[in-house]
């Protein structure tokens, strides 16, 4: 494990090349989550408790105020993952890029730094987090399902990224990578509240602070993140460094990464997936859905109270959908209601386990095999990730911005020399 540290280490503070492509549509899906979702009510009431505790000298995209850097990270990443339209990481359960795009906005704000740098920064951060992830929580890995992913290993990309943006040494990076390992945090028990999207957010202020500290001469070991009684070792007693260390630079996890193609967790993908493809017939009497264990269990709420339990109600995105095929692609908002219709159809709902199925397969069957459907490979996951085409749709739609397409062919085709100043005077 001492040498998956001391690779991560040098690989976050050398020269990287990246695929530029896949790492501009990334940040792109990433701005048009952020816009999105920054006047959701949650955001709003994160924002004044922010300002309540103390103002800062550093702005927010579309806010009021001036807030600390870290806090600044905070809002934006929580604004990224609160309508659960970011992105998803499947082989790790993680969502890569909101921390650490974040991590990267607020760190732009103490110098110009040009959209290639940042994104030179945001892959490197990708990264790490999806390393970090996939060996705490590998099937083999000894991990526990009620870890956050996020949250557990979001902190390490944000103070991978916001360091390589202040510049760190090979020591200082040490520090900021140990001291995010150190504020690691979060539970699937928030899922279905306001906290659930908020876990990443803390990862993302954690990981700017760490590298803030790590900058003035704070000291922390590798070994919060590697050792013994470090951070992996303890959520992943049975943690494995192979293969996740060495190929730094030449293999990236991360590009396994695919925008969401729908608002909601990455437990109901498969299961939209095999509902795309069904004709539904006008009278439905009866839905079974067959899902992974995981999914099941964290699916099978039939009681939505919030667009917090929405977003992993397996019923209610069923019904949704079999009534209307359209609210696939429609973000939830705080004022959401459950239509008489849906709350009939999802008394007919029944969600069941298969041990054999994988996260990202469904299988769906209505009126007793009338009409099935199965996804073997859900939308969004591996080898099956968004078209460009539909990023940019899907940023257009929900950015809310008077000329999105001028933003598309910024991000997609130029280079901005100060990132900060652009992304703050988008109208």
């Amino acid at each position: 494990m001492e040498r998956f540290g001391e690779e991560l280490v040098h690989f976050c503070v050398s020269e990287v090349n990246i695929d530029e492509r896949f790492f501009r549509l990334s940040f792109l899906n990433y701005l048009g989550a952020m816009l999105s979702g920054m006047h959701e009510e949650a955001v709003d009431i994160l924002a004044r408790s922010c300002l309540n505790n103390g103002a800062g000298r550093y702005s927010v995209p579309g806010r009021n105020g001036q807030f600390s850097l870290s806090d600044a990270a905070e809002i934006c990443c929580f604004a990224s993952a609160v309508q659960a339209y970011d992105d998803i990481h499947f082989a790790s359960t993680a969502h890569p890029c909101g921390p650490v795009a974040s991590a990267v906005l607020a760190a732009a704000q103490l110098r110009p730094v040009s959209l290639k740098e940042s994104l030179e920064a945001l892959a490197v951060g990708m990264e790490c987090e999806c390393r970090c992830a996939m060996m705490m929580f590998s099937d083999h890995s000894g991990s526990t399902s009620g870890w956050y992913t996020t949250g557990m290993a979001g902190g390490i990309g944000a103070a991978a990224a916001a360091g390589r943006i202040l510049g760190l040494n090979r020591s200082q990076m040490q520090s900021a990578l140990g001291l995010a390992a150190s504020f690691a945090s979060g539970i699937r028990g928030t899922h279905g509240s306001m906290a659930g999207s908020y876990v990443p957010a803390i990862a993302s202020a954690s990981g700017v602070k760490a590298a803030l500290m790590a900058k003035e001469g704070f000291t922390c070991g590798i070994s919060a993140l590697c050792g013994t009684n470090g951070l992996i070792r303890t959520v992943a007693p049975h943690a494995e460094e192979d293969p996740y260390t060495g190929n730094f630079g030449r293999i990236w996890y991360c590009l396994d990464t695919s925008c969401k193609p729908y608002p909601y967790g990455f437990i109901s993908f498969a299961v939209i997936g095999a509902l795309e493809k069904l004709s539904v017939p006008e009278r439905i009497d009866e839905v079974d859905i067959d899902v992974s264990p995981r999914c099941a269990m964290l699916g099978k709420g039939s009681n939505p109270q919030s667009m917090y339990d929405v977003f992993v109600s397996l019923p209610y995105i069923a019904a949704g959908i079999l009534l209307n095929p359209s609210a696939a692609l429609k973000p939830m908002h705080a004022d959401f209601t459950v239509s008489e219709a849906e709350r009939m159809l999802m008394q007919r709902i029944r969600i069941h386990e298969d041990e054999a199925l994988s996260d990202n397969a469904a299988r769906v069957s209505i009126n007793h095999g009338e009409v099935t459907g199965s996804c073997t490979q859900a939308p969004g996951s591996e080898g099956h990730a968004m078209p460009e085409e539909e990023v940019c749709r899907k940023f257009s739609v929900i950015c809310g911005l008077k000329e999105p397409d001028a933003v598309i062919r910024h991000i997609l085709r130029n280079d901005i020399p100060d990132l900060h100043d652009y992304i703050s005077g988008l109208k």
